[in-house]
This record gives structure tokens, C-alpha cells and sequence, in this order.
């Protein structure tokens, strides 16, 4: 026990200083490396409750100490108010362990007595997070960590992991830069609960990681569930930047990654998903490839089709719904129901084989049958490959699946894809279900980014857009090579037949052949998205192996030519366009770069 109540945590890169003998404990953070002092005189916490806002100093300090070993270092914090039946304990936490980790934990945790015998309302608000500045000149800029990049019209520019049932475990950080916008801190909510609903969890960091906008950083009152223990808790990592925004993305990528196993996309039979740029979704029986009056599946049909968009490397041969319900026929008899059969669908796989196009079946979860269970349908997906010979499904509307399919699968063909509608929320499911569709649905989508196709490059996931008109296909594509992703080709929607124009043929084209020379470098895991977003309309992603060369994207959302420069992630000798109309220019350690308007262009930096 320190009795002048004084203590500092040294993490390397961050000193902390505490004085709680004040009524605002929190004297100061220092940010070593750029040598500047922010964040003093705060308050530890308020609490809403009973219709009052209760800070720190309102309770009484009824211990305070300071436990250090060869291990972590933690400096905690007890208060109490009696006449609420309210505790609250605070605790500094930095891991000693490791070298490489410079970050600070600070942890939260609540008690609620229930002064009138029953639970009500209370929040929590952390003046640390809400009042976070680095140089507090009034020039600093705060990236809210639900969205920390809009475009022109408001909307997000990373677009988040959509939570279903249950929600995704990536949260990225809140980030506050100061005017150099390379300096300054990332604030993460480490959280360890999949499910939504704010009074059944008992970790709230989530809801402080899904603060959208300067406001609700500020106004920072996130509901508690506490009871009568110390279950209810917030938690805070703090770490120190010098690169700015991508500085912290990377940071928090890494440790994000540091929890799964990815080794499932390293398996030598599933490499061939990455191998692929243009992939085409059409239905048996319609007109893109069924010859009706033949009464056979016409592949050759398909593959002239395919040579507009510059060959199409998968085809989803879809067979089922909207026609499922019309009888008792479920979705295994429609594929025996097919002209020839399941024997007819195989020639065709076979002679899509031939010609290098890899093939799709579609899996709809919910057409169950009152005598079917997870393990049977898992059975019908291994033999219906087994009499098909194709290379895997698409798994309509899942976001997750048993592995007993993956297990299934293997024992009759390696190689298998699985590839679910949504992206993989859960652990598991995203470490082997290795492809999902990017899927958006609104009109004016750019400039945004998938956050899921930076944080794990190697989980393929095609763009499409299904109703989009010629406008909307325009866009499909800018986003497709903005955000460097492959692209499925879907022109039959239900019977509404929304092709695409010659032009926009001819660009599809153009960016097959640039994503499959570069793929490698799309598909890196040093990539950045919003790398740099200008106040002029600029927005840039970086897309990097970690080698010699590095592909930056731009896109200029605005009406006019633009004209900017940019810092580069790494030193570089040589910047050369290879997709796009713009110009690039190396100056030292900058690449000035002109674009024209609503126009996607891609430099290849060495």
C-alpha cells in the first residue's frame, strides 16, 4: 500500500500516472515516443442510476494498492457508496511477459446491492474513453470504433461484420490521432460474448465498441447488467501508435488472428478458391445453360458466355428454390429429377472439369424434412458429391456450419469447398468454412470495404450484388476492384434477366487478368483497408504481402479530377498504373496521384 496514494505504470511505450488522493485521480498518459502529456485531471468513472450521475469522487476510496511480480504489474482501485449499495473496482493492468506487448488493460467491474430490493437501470460512462484526446489542440481526430471512416454520404466506408443470432468477435478499435495523424493512441474493447442482448451479457465491452460517431464516443453511457457480485465488466486495451491508422489496424488484426487456427486454409487440395477471379451463378433449368428443347444441360453455352467476362473459373449450378414447396419434392429429389438425372449433372461436371471451371451445388439448410437430422443432410452433401463429382457447395443463408461436413466431405473427395451465403461469425466455423460471398444490397456502396477481407485475405470471398441495374453493375464493379475481390456474375434473378453492357464486360475482363497476375499480393496479409482517406473525396486501400511490392487502390468519390499525395507504407523506388486512367508520381517517401472522378486506379509500388 502506497500511502501517498501515487502510482505510474511504465509500458515501454505509454506512462501512466495515477494520484488518488485527488478527486480526478487520473494525472496523465504520456505518449513516450512522441514525447506528449494528454488526458489529465479525468474522473474514473460515472454511474447513471436512480436518475443521478454518480463520478468516482462521489464514493469513497475504501482501498487502494499496487501488486508487481515478474509477470504483470496492476495497480487496483476499490470504491464504494453505502447509501447505493454501489461498488466499483478499477484496475491497471500491464503484461510484463512479453516484450513485443506495450499495452495497457484497464478493467472495470460493478457491484449492485439493489438498494430498493429490485434492478434498475444503470449505466456507465468512462470519462478516459469519452473525454480521449493526444495533443488536445483541438486538432486531433477521433475514429469512433464502430465506423471509423464515412464517405460523402454518411455511410460507413469499413463495412462491419453483421452480427445474426450471434455476433462476430471483430470489434476494431477506436483510434485518436493527433494533427500529424501518425501519432496517437488505439482503444480496443476485448470482448469474449457472442451474444447481443445487453442484460444477459456480463462483459460490456461490446456496446462500447459499436459506438458509431464522435457523439456517442462523447456522450459514452453504455448500459450495465451489474448484480450482487463483480460480474459485470468493461474492459479496455490501450496501446500506443506511431503509423497512424494502419498502425493500428495491423495491431489489432494480429492479435485478433493470434486466437484461431487457420491452418484449414493451407491445405494444398483447398488452395485452388484462391486461384480463381470470375465465378457465375445460374439456375439448371433457365435459359443461361439448359437447352429445352434438347432437353440437356448445354456447358458449352455457358463457357461462350463466360468468355465475355474473360472465362468464368466456378459455376453455381443452382436447381431448387423458388420452386421448392410446390409439391412434396425436396431439395436432394430435385437433383434426380433432373433431365438424365444426377448421371446427366455429372457429364456436365465433367465436361466443366475439362474446360478448368470448377463446380458449385447449392445447400439449403432449411428445407429439412421432419425425418432428417444434421447428420443425414450431412450424409446426402458427401454422397451427392460422390455422385457428381463436384468441388463444393453453396450454403444458402448459413454463416456457419457442422464441422461433421467438413468430415463427411473428406472422406469421399478432397478439396471440397464450403461456401456460406454470409461470412462466418463464429470461431469455428470461420477457422474451416474457407469461402463466403460478399454479399451487399443497397445502391451507392462506394467507396466501402468488406472489414472481413482484410482481417482474413485468405478466406475468398466473391463480390456480388443481385438487383443491381446498369448504374448499380457499375458500382458492383468499381468495389470488386477497389477493394480487390473477385466477382460473381449473376444475370438471372428469379427470371428477371439483368445483364451487363459490353463496357462493363470488357472491365470485368480487365480486372480478371489484373487480379490473377497479382493475386498474390491482393491476397496479402499486410493489407490495409481506408489506408488513407483524404478530406477531398480520396480514399486509398493498401494492399501488401509484407514483400517488395505493395498495390495501392484508390477511388475518387468525388465529381472532379483530384489531385493529392499520400505518405507510403514503405520505402519505394518505382509507382506504375496497372488498372485504371490516372497518374502516379513517386516523391520521395509520398506518391502524388491524379484521378478522375468516380474512377478506381490501382498503382503498383516497388
Amino acid at each position: 500500500m502506497n500511502e501517498e496514494k501515487k502510482f505510474s505504470i511504465d509500458t515501454g511505450s505509454i506512462l501512466l500516472k495515477l494520484d488518488f488522493s485527488k478527486e480526478e485521480p487520473f494525472v496523465c498518459l504520456k505518449h513516450k515516443s512522441a514525447g506528449v502529456v494528454s488526458n489529465s485531471n479525468r474522473d474514473l468513472f460515472q454511474i447513471k442510476i436512480y436518475e443521478e450521475i454518480l463520478g468516482s469522487r462521489d464514493f469513497v476510496l475504501e482501498e487502494v494498492r499496487i501488486d508487481d511480480d515478474q509477470t504483470e504489474n496492476i495497480i487496483s482501485a476499490h470504491y464504494k457508496r453505502k447509501e447505493d449499495l454501489l461498488e466499483v473496482k478499477v484496475f491497471f493492468i500491464w503484461n510484463k511477459r512479453s516484450s513485443a506487448d506495450s499495452s495497457l488493460r484497464i478493467l472495470y467491474q460493478v457491484y449492485d446491492g439493489y438498494k430498493y430490493g429490485v434492478t434498475y437501470d444503470s449505466f456507465i460512462r468512462i470519462p478516459f474513453i469519452s473525454e480521449m484526446e493526444f495533443s488536445g489542440d483541438g486538432k486531433d481526430r477521433l475514429l469512433p470504433p464502430g465506423c471509423q471512416f464515412r464517405n460523402s454520404s454518411g455511410k460507413p466506408s469499413i463495412i462491419p461484420m453483421s452480427g445474426k443470432e450471434f455476433s462476430s468477435d471483430i470489434r476494431l478499435p477506436m483510434v485518436v490521432l493527433g494533427e500529424d495523424r501518425r501519432h496517437g493512441y488505439s482503444i480496443t474493447f476485448p470482448n469474449y460474448s457472442d451474444l447481443e442482448n445487453e442484460g444477459c451479457v456480463q462483459n460490456q465491452s461490446k456496446f462500447f465498441a459499436m459506438m458509431d460517431s464522435e457523439s456517442s464516443v462523447r456522450e459514452g453511457f453504455v448500459r450495465m447488467a451489474p448484480d450482487k457480485s463483480f460480474n459485470d465488466t468493461v474492459e479496455i486495451k490501450l496501446c500506443a501508435v506511431d503509423r497512424g491508422w494502419p498502425e493500428a489496424f495491423s495491431r489489432y488484426r494480429d492479435e485478433w488472428r493470434s486466437e484461431y487456427d487457420f491452418s484449414e486454409y493451407s491445405r494444398e487440395d483447398l488452395q485452388w478458391i484462391k486461384e480463381t477471379a470470375v465465378h457465375s451463378f445460374l439456375f439448371l433449368y433457365g435459359n443461361e445453360g439448359f437447352n429445352h428443347k434438347a432437353g440437356k444441360f448445354d456447358v458449352s453455352k455457358v463457357l461462350k458466355t463466360g468468355k465475355e467476362f474473360g472465362g468464368f473459373d466456378t459455376v453455381t449450378l443452382w436447381n431448387q428454390y423458388p420452386r421448392l414447396g410446390v409439391d412434396e419434392r425436396n431439395q436432394w429429389d430435385f437433383h434426380l429429377d433432373f433431365p438424365g438425372g444426377k448421371n446427366a449433372l455429372k457429364e456436365a461436371v465433367t465436361e466443366f472439369h475439362k474446360n478448368k471451371v470448377k463446380v458449385l451445388l447449392p445447400f439449403i439448410p432449411w428445407d429439412r424434412g421432419y425425418n432428417e437430422s444434421t447428420n443425414s443432410m450431412g450424409t446426402e452433401l458427401a454422397e451427392l458429391i460422390r455422385d457428381t463429382d463436384a468441388d463444393g457447395y453453396q450454403m444458402d443463408t448459413m454463416y456457419s456450419a457442422p464441422f461433421s461436413f467438413r468430415k463427411k466431405l473428406d472422406k469421399i473427395k478432397k478439396g471440397v469447398l464450403l461456401q456460406s451465403q454470409f461470412h462466418p461469425v463464429k470461431n469455428h466455423p470461420t477457422e474451416f468454412i474457407t469461402s463466403s460471398w460478399d454479399e451487399y444490397w443497397s445502391h451507392k456502396a462506394m467507396p466501402e470495404v468488406d472489414v472481413f477481407r482484410f482481417m482474413l485475405p485468405e478466406h475468398i470471398a466473391p463480390m456480388v450484388s443481385r438487383w443491381q441495374r446498369f448504374e448499380g453493375k457499375t458500382e458492383l464493379i468499381n468495389r470488386a476492384i477497389f477493394g480487390a475481390a473477385p466477382i460473381i456474375i449473376w444475370t438471372d434473378i428469379f427470371g428477371r434477366i439483368m445483364d451487363y453492357s459490353e463496357e462493363q464486360k470488357k472491365r470485368i475482363c480487365e480486372w480478371k487478368a489484373t487480379y490473377m497476375k497479382y493475386r498474390e499480393i491482393f491476397q496479402g496479409k499486410a493489407s490495409i483497408p481506408v489506408y488513407y482517406k483524404g478530406d477531398n473525396g480520396l480514399y486509398c486501400n493498401l494492399f501488401s504481402d509484407g514483400g517488395l511490392q505493395s498495390i495501392y487502390s484508390f477511388y475518387n468519390e468525388g465529381c472532379k479530377n483530384i489531385t493529392d499525395e499520400i505518405d507510403l507504407w514503405q520505402d519505394a523506388s518505382e509507382a506504375t498504373v496497372i488498372i485504371g486512367n490516372g497518374i502516379s508520381e513517386l516523391k520521395g517517401d509520398k506518391i502524388k496521384i491524379t484521378l478522375p472522378p468516380e474512377t478506381v486506379v490501382q498503382i503498383l509500388v516497388k
